[in-house]
């Protein structure tokens, strides 16, 4: 195999980062299945789907995929969205999800959006 590139960067004096590339799309981390394909990019930090305890549901559903287009009409971003049980994970799935993204991705750094619910709860 192949050995991997130096992709650090030096953001300032004695700060920098192993791997400039983070995904905040959290349809490329909506399941394991997803965080497998992350794994060989390595990126530095992946933020998974939102939890809520209100509204959240196992993350399974259909989705509606809209591009955006920039003032110059070419697509300038993509995003999807679907029902709330299926945007928001409920505590269970997002612990699940989480074991697996620190299992598969054990150096990147994991961020979640947490509504209605405190990182206690995640833990617990």
């Amino acid at each position: 195999m192949a050995e991997k590139p130096n992709l650090q960067v030096e953001i300032l004096p004695s700060f920098a980062i192993r791997n400039p590339l983070m995904i905040a799309s959290s349809h490329l981390t909506a399941n394991t299945n997803a965080l497998r394909q992350l794994a060989r990019v390595r990126p530095s930090a992946i933020t998974l789907k939102s939890t809520s305890s209100i509204v959240g549901g196992t993350g399974e559903g259909e989705r509606f995929y809209a591009r955006v287009l920039g003032i110059d009409g070419e697509v300038s971003g993509i995003y999807t969205d679907g029902k709330k049980t299926t945007e928001f994970l409920n505590v269970e799935a997002t612990r699940s999800l989480l074991k697996s993204a620190r299992e598969l991705l054990p150096e990147t750094t994991i961020g979640l959006g947490l509504q209605s619910i405190s990182r206690a709860e995640i833990r617990a």
